[in-house]
């Protein structure tokens, strides 16, 4: 996954092996140093969705996104008479952009609230 620095099993000055406990040490601490890579590698991906999803979420929020198609299938511009098909027309790209919008304010809000015993 990611580079992290690595400690060798070996006494740096001697070349002579490690015994079991100081072994075992070095390989949590290499664990460790591997997982906190991992973990900023992760934050920083995380960083760039988060950006990726404000921009959707501003495009959402000042253009008008339409495909200009009812849910039924009918044309926007050409459909029946509310009275005769039973519903108002609804341009079916709006009404997918409006949720995606709905769904990405409320998921950027869940991850701006830090919960209990999680780290930023």
């Amino acid at each position: 996954m990611t580079d992290a620095p690595q400690f060798d099993e070996k006494d740096w000055l001697t070349g002579d092996t490690l015994d079991a406990e100081t072994t075992q040490l070095v390989r949590l601490v290499n664990t460790n140093l591997r997982l906190a890579a991992e973990l900023t590698a992760l934050r920083a991906e995380r960083d760039a969705a988060v950006a990726l999803l404000e921009r959707w979420q501003g495009i959402a929020q000042h253009c008008s996104i339409t495909d200009g198609c009812c849910g039924c299938g009918e044309s926007i511009e050409n459909h029946s008479d509310p009275m005769s098909c039973g519903h108002a027309p609804t341009d079916y790209g709006t009404y997918v952009a409006d949720g995606a919008l709905k769904d990405t304010i409320a998921f950027l809000a869940a991850l701006s609230t830090p919960t209990e015993g999680t780290a930023t």
